[in-house]
């Protein structure tokens, strides 16, 4: 649900409509990501690591929905999540802790990811280690192979 409202959220605040209408479908939508962003975030640590990059999605949905709420209807934000964000001042630092949390995480996977494609590469011969001499035919003083057994 947390996804489609940050879908739908995106389309309002792009959409056609004078800026009004927009504003106040953008705010219908970012108080329904908020609180959904909130219910999901309170069961995630009983299931997800604190690393997981599901958390780093919610917890951007829940930034964007409070972004949202302070350009588009901060009296609402204020209204009806008292506790949460009393001010403008806890809003936007709620907001920012949660935009730092989900890039620490994505940072965790594109260092993985940076790692795992450094460790697929192609390594270069040392110097000291050097490939084969490929020769045709038998070396100096080898007597010459007998492939007879293949004819």
């Amino acid at each position: 649900l947390a996804r489609a409202a940050r879908v739908a959220l995106e389309e309002a605040m792009r959409g056609s409509g004078t800026k009004n209408a927009q504003a106040l479908l953008a705010a219908d939508i970012a108080e329904v990501l908020v609180r959904t962003s909130f219910q999901v975030r309170l069961t995630q640590p009983l299931y997800l690591a604190t690393t997981h990059l599901q958390r780093a999605d919610d917890a951007e949905n829940l930034a964007a929905g409070i972004a949202t709420l302070i350009s588009c209807d901060r009296e609402r934000l204020f209204e009806n999540f008292k506790e949460e964000f009393p001010d403008f001042s806890a809003a936007s630092t709620a907001e920012a802790q949660l935009l730092q949390e989900a890039a620490a995480v994505r940072a965790l996977y594109k260092a993985k990811e940076a790692a795992e494609t450094e460790a697929k590469k192609p390594q270069a011969p040392d110097s000291a280690t050097k490939a084969p001499k490929m020769v045709s035919g038998p070396s100096p003083g080898q007597a010459p192979a007998d492939w007879s057994i293949f004819d």
